[in-house]
Formats: C-alpha cells, sequence, structure tokens
C-alpha cells in the first residue's frame, strides 16, 4: 500500500481539469443557504431566535424617522403650516443623496398620492419653489384627478387628450391601486398626502379607532407584501387648538388609531417667532427611542436644524407673562399700540402679544387703571410677584 494519502478527487480532476473540489463545497454551502431562505420566505412564521440573529437591514431608513424601511411614519400638523413643503425638501434631499436636517439620507424611488390636482401642485411649487425636485425623475407624483380607476381617453374642443378615470369606492381597491404603482415603478416609499382626503370614511367612522386602525393595518400589510424593505409616509391633520397652546401628540386627528398604528410620529407646528417666519417645531415620538425636539427652518438652501433657537420664546413660557406684565407697568401706553410695535418695543413675539391680550383684560394689563389689587391679583397668573405694584 502506498504512504501517500489518498485523494479522493485525483480522478475526477484527471478527468476534468477545471474541477475544484473547494468550489464545488462553496456552490453546495451556497445553495444550501438558498433553500433555508426560500424556506424561511414561505414559512408562515419566524422563530423568536431567527429574529433576533438576523443581521441588520440594508436599510434601516431612507430618511431617519420620516422614511423607515419596513416601517409607518406619520407626519401630522395644523393645515397649512408646511407638512407637505417639508416633505418635499426632505425627499428632493434623499432623491439626490444629500443629508436632511444633518442626518445620512438613502436613495429609493417614491410614489406620492397628493390630494389636490397637478395645477395646484405646481403653483405651490412655484410659490415655494424646491430646487432639488427640478428635473428629480425619481418622485413619481399621483394628482387627484389621476388618482382612479382608467375609463377611457377623450379629446376635448382644442384637440388636448385627456384621461376619463372612475373613483375608487373603498379602501381595498385604493390601497391595491398604490401598491400596483409602487410594483410597476420598482418604488420604496409611499406617500399619502393627506390621510383624510383618501380614507374613504363614512360619517362615523372619523371618530372610531377601530375602524383607523384596520385601514392603516390593511395599508401596511398590503406594501409589506410587495416589498418588506418599503416606507409608507402619511400626512395627517391635528384637532383644531386651543390658542396660545402648544400642540402634542394628544391634539392629532383620530389620535388613538394615528398614534398606535405608527412606527414613528412626527408633529410639526409654528411657534409664530417675531421676525423668523419660516421657523417650525418638530416633535418625534416613535418604537426607537426619544428624540429630542428640534426647531428647524427653511432657508433658500432648504430646512436646517437650528439648536440656539430653544431658548427663543416657548408659548406659554410664564417668565414671557411677567416680561409683559411688567412692561405695560412702565409703559401704559403701550395699550393703545398695536400688536406688532408692542412686540418690537418689548422684544417678544407678535403671536405672545396676541395671547397676552386674549388671556388677560386691559384692567390686568395697565396696572395704572388698576385700582383694586386683589382683583388685580385673581387676575393674574399664580405666583405672579406684584413688587411696589
Amino acid at each position: 500500500m502506498s504512504d501517500q494519502p489518498l485523494n479522493e478527487a485525483a480522478p475526477i480532476a484527471s478527468e476534468y481539469p477545471d474541477y475544484d473540489p473547494i468550489q464545488e463545497l462553496h456552490l453546495a454551502e451556497l445553495e444550501a443557504k438558498r433553500e433555508g431562505e426560500i424556506h424561511s420566505v414561505k414559512s408562515n412564521t419566524v422563530t423568536m431566535a431567527d429574529i433576533l440573529a438576523a443581521p441588520p437591514r440594508k436599510v434601516q431608513a431612507y430618511i431617519p424617522h420620516l422614511a423607515i424601511g419596513g416601517g409607518l411614519a406619520m407626519l401630522s400638523a395644523p393645515p397649512k403650516e408646511g407638512k407637505s413643503t417639508l416633505l418635499f425638501h426632505a425627499l428632493g434631499a434623499m432623491t439626490t443623496g444629500k443629508p436632511f436636517l444633518g442626518e445620512p439620507t438613502n436613495h429609493a424611488k417614491i410614489v406620492y398620492a397628493f390630494e389636490q390636482s397637478e395645477f395646484i401642485l405646481k403653483t405651490q411649487l412655484n410659490e415655494n419653489p424646491v430646487p432639488s425636485l427640478i428635473g428629480n425623475k425619481d418622485i413619481h407624483i399621483i394628482p387627484l384627478e389621476k388618482n382612479g380607476k382608467l375609463s377611457q381617453i377623450q379629446e376635448d374642443e382644442h384637440g388636448q387628450m385627456f384621461a376619463v378615470r372612475q373613483p375608487f369606492l373603498n379602501w381595498n381597491e385604493q390601497v391595491a391601486y398604490w401598491v400596483s404603482e409602487l410594483s410597476n415603478l420598482k418604488a420604496e416609499i409611499l406617500v399619502i398626502d393627506t390621510f383624510s382626503a383618501f380614507a374613504l370614511l363614512a360619517g362615523g367612522e372619523v371618530n372610531d379607532a377601530g375602524i383607523i386602525v384596520q385601514k392603516l393595518t390593511t395599508l401596511k400589510q398590503a406594501v409589506y407584501a410587495y416589498n418588506c424593505n418599503a416606507a409608507i409616509i402619511i400626512n395627517h391633520h391635528l384637532r383644531k387648538i386651543a390658542a396660545g397652546r402648544e400642540p402634542d401628540f394628544n391634539d392629532v386627528a383620530n389620535s388613538f388609531g394615528m398614534r398606535a398604528v405608527p412606527d414613528s410620529n412626527l408633529l410639526l407646528h409654528n411657534p409664530k417667532l417675531m421676525g423668523r417666519p419660516n421657523v417650525r417645531k418638530l416633535k418625534i415620538e416613535g418604537r426607537f427611542g426619544l428624540v429630542p425636539d428640534r426647531y428647524i427652518e427653511l432657508t433658500p438652501e432648504g430646512y436646517v436644524t437650528r439648536e440656539n433657537i430653544g431658548q427663543a420664546l416657548p408659548e406659554r413660557n410664564v417668565d414671557d407673562q411677567h416680561v409683559l406684565f411688567n412692561a405695560h407697568k412702565l409703559n401704559p401706553d403701550l395699550e393703545g399700540m398695536g400688536q406688532k410695535k408692542v412686540a418690537g418695543e418689548i422684544g417678544v413675539s407678535e403671536y405672545q402679544v396676541i395671547q397676552f391680550r386674549k388671556q388677560y383684560p386691559p384692567a390686568a394689563r395697565t396696572f395704572g387703571n388698576a385700582r383694586d389689587k386683589g382683583t388685580l391679583k385673581d387676575l393674574l397668573p399664580f405666583g405672579y410677584n406684584f413688587g411696589n405694584a
């Protein structure tokens, strides 16, 4: 017997010179891994061990907190306070490979269902230009007139062709239409602007948390069945807020369902800073830990974070009320001035002056006209120091 070790691959190697046993073993391992992945995808369940052992997603978020891979984000704000404008800047930055609010983004294509017509959208963007949208082929808009089943093509008296579409009659049809557009365009993000415009809610359903949860869950299931890494962004409204109060997440319309289902909730509002009309306050809550509130400002280059604005003026800051009271005490002539001039004289926002005048009658504002300190004290904030008044 030969002292040399037996090489079982030798006969094969002599017959097939290109044969590589290492490569064959590697291919067998890849095939086994692929079979395991197919079994995992086809399975209706996944073990907790597999969930915890799974490698991190290649894309955690396309836009941090706003476009989450495999997640739904809800952006809420009062009407006309810049929800769509913020989204246009965020999506424009993401599709052109730029960071947004100082954080990196990951490129993706978008299907954007818009509640207004193409004409209104163009007018809005002409008034509030977003440079990153010019020539942008990765954001696909579904204007309101295109959101429906195509029934026929017609021609008007000027020879211009147009499509006749039938509105969707139920939520499942609407969602199926959006998913088909995602699939056709190979897009990863669906934007719905706004939820109430497309949700097809009947009278009592608008306040029914069960209906809201059901519709949002159906939407998530349909989108993630198409692509488990897709992101959903929904623009939504706040309820009417009492004057002088900063909105919070309880002010989101249909707040129980709208806070329960999304993976990230964002709240945008205008703090009405004097001389800073483009500043907004952004609050974020979700499943990914605490996120500090931030002030952001729209500039010609887009939105930027303003870290130093936080001390400028919380709307309900009692110290600011003391400033207003003391100013009126020292100068009763302020009572006869307009709110804008008063704001400039004192160094607070015009919004604060408006709320101050709504909250306290003239007798409480102008100390010189107040005779009864006991009555006046009842009108002033708790703990206010009268000093020598």
